[in-house]
């Protein structure tokens, strides 16, 4: 029987060896891209209340559909910034379907980027796997209220809106 652990622990000590006994600075988390707590709390509540609205948003659409279609997944900063190629620390999360994925993230210091992309498939591979592309970017900033999420003329928008219209673009 394959010994899991076993050989788990020999590729973990295998790796620290190559990397002279230490590698932790390789693993660790990039600095918070020289952003204040204020704002690393600012973009913290701002991406949180949109995982929250999205929650319920998945919520409604699978019990809508009668099963399970849309999905959300809260991605850890280490995986936003390798995966997006992105400097510094990042908060998000992902929206998905089999076809689709959206993901929410945050760009330094005060903007919020929403970038979708088709997932390969027999019918869009033969087309060609295409980039990312940004759907939504919108500013963020404190008020009494909490969070507010602003276009680029500095209107205000609804969370609950760019939700709607973001379980409408990756479910199309």
């Amino acid at each position: 029987m394959f010994d899991l652990d076993r050989e788990i622990r020999r590729i973990a000590l295998e790796g620290r060896a190559k990397r002279g006994g230490g590698g932790e600075e390789e693993c660790s988390m990039p600095a918070a891209a020289a952003l204040t707590d204020e704002a690393h709390e600012l973009v913290a509540a701002a991406i949180s209340r949109l995982f929250e609205i999205g929650e319920e948003a998945v919520r409604l659409y699978n019990d809508a559909m009668g099963g399970e279609g849309l999905w959300i997944v809260d991605t850890p900063p280490i995986v936003l910034s390798a995966f997006l190629n992105f400097d510094g620390w990042r908060k998000g999360f992902a929206l998905l379907t089999s076809r689709k994925y959206v993901v929410f993230v945050n760009d330094p210091p005060d903007r919020i980027l929403v970038l979708g992309r088709e997932t390969l498939s027999p019918e869009n591979s033969a087309r060609g796997r295409k980039g990312a592309v940004q759907l939504i970017n919108m500013s963020i900033e404190s008020s009494s209220e909490g969070v507010l999420y602003k276009d680029s003329n500095g209107s205000v928008l609804d969370p609950a809106e760019i939700t709607a219209l973001v379980v409408k673009w990756v479910t199309g």
